[in-house]
């Protein structure tokens, strides 16, 4: 463990943290989650723009070759799902973003809903545009809306 300097020990000093990349947090501190230009200047929608334009299984076979998994507990492949979304035979369809925080304290899918919405939502632009067009939505805790 680094030596505390004032009693701050910062994320890249330890470590645990050193060892690994952000991806899903990585913008969070750079881009004002109001204003879809920041997530766009650095690079948002380019996986949107590059996926929508191949056809829906080459897109699925890359999503589960890159072992992209979900951020629940059980970390459920991503490609999976969505192979069995677009598969499935049914008249409706739906993609829900499970933004409810069913762990008290957790906040894990509240940082990145508050920090960077725009790679959930252009997450779910590409699931729906691969997976037989679903309807898309987004479930949230109703505590959170009403604060």
């Amino acid at each position: 463990m680094p030596k505390l300097k004032y009693g701050i020990v910062r994320e890249q000093e330890v470590p645990f943290y050193q060892q690994q990349q952000r991806i899903i947090l990585e913008n969070n501190n750079r881009i004002n989650p109001l204003n879809i230009r920041d997530y766009v200047a650095l690079g948002g929608t380019v996986y949107c723009e590059s996926f929508t334009i191949h056809d829906p299984e080459q897109v699925i076979a890359e999503i589960k070759a890159s072992g992209l998994r979900g951020r629940g507990g059980a970390g459920f492949p991503t490609g999976v799902k969505w192979e069995g979304c677009r598969n499935v035979p049914a008249d409706k369809k739906f993609i829900v973003c499970n933004a409810d925080e069913g762990d008290p304290g957790a906040y894990m899918d509240r940082s990145v809903l508050e920090g960077n919405p725009h790679s959930v939502i252009e997450g779910m632009l590409i699931a729906h545009t691969r997976s037989a067009r679903p309807k898309a939505m987004f479930m949230f805790e109703a505590s959170t809306l009403l604060r």
